[in-house]
């Protein structure tokens, strides 16, 4: 097990007032447990919805505080808060949840996220198309790539680096971890970074009772690391590079 202060390879911590605690953000790439973990943190007692704030029923993303029409709320897990982080305020918190390259790229690949043309699956949310329009309109350049692995791979390597860039010019503080981490000690690291009176006991009991498996779609066993290696040189280069910097093997 890696120690959360490896796991967290930038953390920058600024101080809130007392009176008011901070609000925040569980967020990654789609297929990354965002949901797990929003249902992992509601069931401890922490105030988290899972796309309540940041996605496609709340209403809300064109507001300049989201967060202002649920005043409960404190924190929202949804990989469609990333195009929106600047709707946070100073003092608010970024998780930049990551699980591993090549589970995220076979997910999408197997339930055809990226397909050139819309393919119907059981394992497509209803509202895909509107997910799919976010990611476009956030990262345009994107569909550019001529097939859907390449998609598929690119996507892991810009949405993640945009997590990173966007809390650090915004000057948010921030958090990352790795999804397969994730244990007690980073539980109790983000309760008490978001000063939410939740007990350890409580904390414990939700670890035990929210299955690790919450989400799970159908993956292509087509898409390996050595299929991986197809891919255009310079995406190659940089899905190894930033797997490698997340402390993935890739092979």
């Amino acid at each position: 097990m890696i120690p959360i202060a490896q796991r967290a390879a930038r953390s920058i911590i600024k101080p809130h007032s007392a009176s008011t605690r901070p609000r925040f953000v569980v967020t990654g790439l789609s297929r990354s447990g965002t949901q797990y973990t929003g249902t992992l943190l509601a069931k401890a007692g922490i105030w988290c919805g899972h796309e309540k704030v940041f996605g496609p029923w709340s209403g809300v993303l064109h507001l300049r505080d989201p967060f202002a029409v649920h005043p409960r709320i404190q924190g929202d897990s949804s990989f469609m808060a990333v195009p929106y982080l600047n709707r946070l305020r100073e003092g608010d918190w970024v998780f930049h949840q990551v699980r591993e390259p090549l589970a995220v790229i076979r997910s999408h690949a197997g339930i055809r996220f990226f397909a050139d043309k819309f393919v119907p699956s059981k394992d497509l949310a209803g509202s895909h198309r509107y997910y799919l329009a976010i990611v476009k309109e956030f990262l345009p350049d994107l569909f550019e790539a001529t097939d859907e692995l390449t998609r598929c791979a690119r996507y892991w390597i810009e949405w993640n680096e945009a997590v990173e860039k966007s809390a650090s010019k915004l000057g948010l503080n921030y958090l990352r971890y790795r999804i397969e981490d994730f244990d007690l000690a980073l539980l109790k690291k983000i309760n008490e970074v978001i000063g939410a009176p939740v007990s350890q006991k409580a904390l414990e009991k939700a670890l035990r009772e929210v299955s690790r498996s919450t989400n799970t779609r159908t993956r292509s066993k087509a898409v390996s690391w050595k299929t991986l290696s197809t891919l255009p040189k310079d995406v190659h280069r940089r899905l190894i590079r930033l797997a490698k910097r997340y402390g993935y093997g890739t092979s």
